[in-house]
């Protein structure tokens, strides 16, 4: 073991964030997405742009619903530490990692799938959350997020599913309720 003050140095040097955020309803007209400006050397942002794009335009299954809203988090986040005692440097690391977020919402303002915990349980922060590749490769990000937004968007149709379902269950409860109090109240007339 060394004897004397150790200091350790950590601190996000470069921690850039995201969000890409599409905001559209059925009835309404095509939603806008703001373009990518023009030079950037960076195709992260291009990815996800495109990736949006391709999701607004063609993501439905036959006979299901399009999705309303879809959001796209990603944090790149580089990372250095250093240690040293005494003046002296001891040590010195760098690490590199890129997270991802994929939100996929579907049915209406009113009623969506989001906020909704089944029987099943929670299921959030698995599937659509996760490490995406740090060499910032266009095709490699948009493969990472299609198949993020696919997975979103299926877990997004039985969510709804599962909520219209526990909602109708909750009202016709209600109803029933609301009767049998109806009918205790009064008496039957059996002739």
């Amino acid at each position: 073991m060394r004897h004397g003050m150790q200091f350790l140095f950590s601190r996000a040097l470069r921690a850039s964030f995201a969000t890409v955020v599409l905001l559209g309803a059925a009835s309404a007209a095509r939603a806008q997405i703001a373009p990518v400006p023009a030079g950037d050397a960076d195709k992260t942002l291009a990815a996800l742009h495109d990736e949006l794009q391709r999701s607004h335009d063609r993501l439905v299954l036959p006979g299901q619903e399009k999705p309303y809203y879809i959001q796209y988090r990603l944090l790149d986040l580089d990372e250095r530490t250093i240690v040293a005692e005494f003046g002296g440097l001891v040590s010195s690391t760098t690490t590199r990692n890129r997270f991802m977020s994929v939100d996929v919402r579907v049915g209406d303002y009113k009623l969506d799938s989001s906020d909704f915990v089944s029987d099943e349980g929670f299921q959030g922060f698995l599937g659509s959350t996760g490490t995406v590749g740090i060499d910032r490769d266009y095709d490699s990000l948009r493969q990472d997020l299609w198949l993020a937004t696919d997975q979103a968007y299926k877990q997004a149709l039985d969510s709804l599913s599962h909520k219209r379902v526990a909602e109708e269950h909750a009202v016709e409860a209600a109803v029933r309720e609301k009767v049998k109090r109806l009918v205790g109240r009064f008496p039957i007339y059996q002739g």
